[in-house]
């Protein structure tokens, strides 16, 4: 079975792996979305980090300790609160593992 430290290490490791593109014509690199998460109970979030985000720390590089959050799926998270629009952020990113944890093992999907 999982445990949050074991999945806070999953997601490190899918947020680092997003393509950083280089703005030239503005101060600062975008970040690819990574692909969403598809929990075994169906429930799919996209959790992303960047200097163009709501995360800690607000860069390209991690690790990150808080994260951006959209709930994709019509699921409310217990760990943290949503807006209207179901988007989260600067949510810790072991509250993350928690929702994740709580609702079955994960899938990190590209795309």
């Amino acid at each position: 079975m999982d445990t949050v430290d074991q999945i806070v290490e999953a997601l490190q490791e899918h947020l680092a792996a997003a393509e950083v593109i280089d703005l030239k014509i503005m101060a600062g690199a975008y970040r690819v979305p990574v692909g969403p998460i598809t929990c075994t109970d169906g429930t799919v979030i996209s959790v992303q980090a960047g200097e163009m985000l709501y995360c800690t720390p607000r860069s390209n590089i991690g690790p990150w300790t808080e994260v951006e959050v959209m709930m994709i799926s019509d699921a409310i998270p217990t760990h943290w609160d949503v807006d209207r629009d179901r988007l989260a952020g600067w949510v810790p990113i072991e509250d993350v593992a928690k929702e994740i944890l709580l609702r079955g093992a994960l899938s990190l999907t590209t795309g």
